[in-house]
């Protein structure tokens, strides 16, 4: 496990122009990024899709059907990563928030 650089650290979540949380990147695993997500009040809106997300996996899921569904409604929600500073956009991805902690895959 990895830290990702200083400068690619901070990202937002975003619906639109909406601020729905912040993940302040604390590890880096191949291709997954994980860290401490601090939400908005916005977020509240969202907290029981994400939630049901955090179900899915090879054990009750072993042919990714139900996930592969859940990220396509996610996509369809028109949410962003963004990349702070340079605000690098990101709308296909997958991210996992349980509690204050946020996983994601570019």
């Amino acid at each position: 496990m990895g830290k990702i650089e200083d400068h690619q650290n901070l990202w937002e979540l975003r619906q639109g122009e909406v601020l729905l949380g912040t993940i302040a990147i604390d590890n880096w695993e191949m291709f997954w990024a994980g860290g401490e997500f601090r939400q908005t009040e916005a977020f509240e809106g969202f907290r029981a899709f994400f939630n049901s997300g955090n179900q899915y996996n090879e054990e009750n899921d072993p042919d990714f059907v139900q996930l592969d569904n859940w990220i396509q409604q996610s996509n369809a929600m028109g949410l962003q990563l963004i990349r702070l500073p340079d605000e690098t956009l990101v709308d296909q991805f997958i991210l996992y928030i349980e509690g204050n902690r946020a996983n994601f895959r570019v």
